[in-house]
């Protein structure tokens, strides 16, 4: 059977779908407001900009899964039909700024409140790391403020097909086997021989190394690195426990190891697995190979067909 994308008002979920003429989606790990433009035919009334939407896809005309969950950021009509740009779910995070300050907080706690300033759900694995103080400044998006909370919790942080923000923990365990068969399309190994650059994290609490409790805060001396035979510090004000420090540094080497092989995958259908999610990769090398998935664009249209190009990263390195 032929593939089948539709488009949904999520206000009307057992509704029958719209099918797309068109679509491009693009979804990646390092921004998490991924964006879609959908094209309808001229037999279509387009909904108007601001409703929000869900697109699901098949590639067999089966039931269908979900690939996008958002809101239409413009619609534009003409003869040849109408063109919808979608953003992802959470992109009021991404326009949301405010002055905010936390005191003997969590990193899980503060994504959860700013998800609810900005209306966005989320499913937000407790704890994170431990904040004895952290200042969100109007300067950078809430969004930007979780993406660097994430990073210091030592979590992945991600927009889900359904559309709510979460985080995980990169766990290697693959969710999901793909053979090398007829529907891969393409398949492309970049591998690094060259080790990135090492980077310690350190924190300096939230009055530096003056304030009461001073031995508490997590130091790292520099006479190495100016020395020339240290790693050059990746500096994260706020850490205080050495447990926050250990895992924040451990996931920030894993993420590093991972992006020295790089996996370009273009496949005829829906990707098998979810963004930050691993699959096991076999048949393209000597021995099956577990990867992350770490960018998705999927594209349909009655010429091309569904073609999902995956972008994953190594594991195990």
């Amino acid at each position: 059977m032929r593939p089948k994308i539709t488009l949904t008002m999520t206000a009307a979920p057992s509704s029958d779908g719209v099918p797309l003429a068109a679509l491009r989606l693009r979804r990646s790990l390092a921004w998490p407001v991924g964006q879609a433009e959908a094209i309808l035919s001229p037999a279509v009334e387009a909904p108007d900009a601001g409703a929000k939407v869900r697109i699901e896809g098949s590639a067999t005309g089966d039931q269908p899964a979900p690939l996008f969950t958002g809101r239409i950021l413009r619609r534009q009509v003409g003869l040849w039909g109408s063109r919808l740009l979608i953003e992802e779910a959470t992109g009021p995070l991404a326009r949301l700024h405010i002055d905010k300050m936390a005191n003997s907080s969590t990193a899980a706690k503060l994504i959860q409140e700013l998800c609810q300033e900005a209306g966005v759900e989320a499913a937000v694995e407790p704890p994170g790391a431990t904040l004895p103080f952290y200042a969100v400044q109007f300067s950078r998006s809430a969004m930007d403020n979780i993406v660097r909370l994430a990073a210091i919790s030592g979590v992945l942080v991600v927009t889900t097909v359904e559309g709510k923000l979460r985080t995980l923990t990169p766990l290697p365990a693959p969710v999901a086997t793909l053979q090398r068969d007829g529907a891969v399309l393409a398949f492309q190994s970049v591998d690094d021989p060259d080790e990135a650059a090492g980077s310690l994290i350190t924190g300096d609490g939230a009055m530096g190394a003056k304030g009461p409790g001073a031995e508490g805060w997590l130091l790292q001396s520099l006479d190495a690195v100016a020395a020339g035979d240290g790693a050059i510090p990746h500096h994260q004000p706020g850490l205080k426990t050495a447990a926050d420090v250990g895992r924040a540094s451990t996931t920030l080497a894993m993420r590093a190891k991972e992006r020295l092989r790089a996996r370009l995958l273009s496949l005829a259908g829906i990707p098998p697995a979810d963004l930050g999610e691993a699959i096991l990769l076999t048949g393209f090398g000597p021995a099956p190979e577990p990867a992350r998935l770490v960018g998705i664009t999927l594209t349909w249209s009655v010429e091309h067909g569904l073609i999902s190009r995956l972008e994953l990263n190594g594991i195990g390195v």
